[in-house]
């Protein structure tokens, strides 16, 4: 009986000092990753609101999961275009473009499980010194108050960024500039 009650203790004092620890724990993520392309901002933006282009670059794809299914909503190139997937191991999702400023910035949000999870991203271009353009994807959203989400904040950096590098690399290798 003792045993049990240490263990349980033990326990609950891990629960109530995971919840203290989480109360000091960011609210909101953001994660960040550039890449640098000798392409134009205009074909890289054009290339991009495409959203019959996504299967080529961005990370949930077919290559991932073979037994992805997508459904295109609207034009491919306005605010509210939307591709929905669903896969045996990517289960169902959906990428939305929320906001588009013409070869400047592409918004877009991604829900996976029914809006289960989602999650806002942001491609900004610009142009550098030596006519390259600079693409900076950033991924961002909020914990809310629940302590695990805060906790699983700190770690999602590395979750997420491989996605985003690789799917940098594939939108880099996939544009003939």
């Amino acid at each position: 009986m003792k045993i049990i009650k240490k263990i349980l203790l033990v326990f609950f004092g891990g629960l109530i000092l995971m919840f203290l620890v989480s109360i000091f724990l960011p609210s909101k993520y953001e994660i960040e990753r550039t890449e640098k392309f000798s392409c134009s901002k205009d074909a890289l933006y054009q290339y991009l609101i495409n959203i019959d282009n996504l299967d080529n670059w961005f990370y949930i794809t077919k290559e991932l999961d073979s037994t992805l299914v997508y459904k295109f909503a609207q034009d491919s190139a306005e605010v509210q275009s939307s591709v929905e997937w669903n896969g045996d191991l990517m289960g169902q999702g959906v990428f939305q473009y929320t906001n588009l400023t013409e070869n400047e910035i592409i918004e877009f949000k991604i829900s996976f499980q029914n809006d289960a999870v989602s999650k806002n991203g942001k491609i900004s271009l610009t142009t550098g010194k030596d006519d390259s353009t600079k693409v900076v994807w950033i991924d961002y959203g909020e914990n809310g108050w629940n302590p695990v989400n805060r906790i699983f904040g700190l770690f999602i950096d590395g979750f997420l960024g491989p996605d985003m590098e690789k799917s940098l690399s594939k939108l880099k290798n996939n544009l003939d500039c």
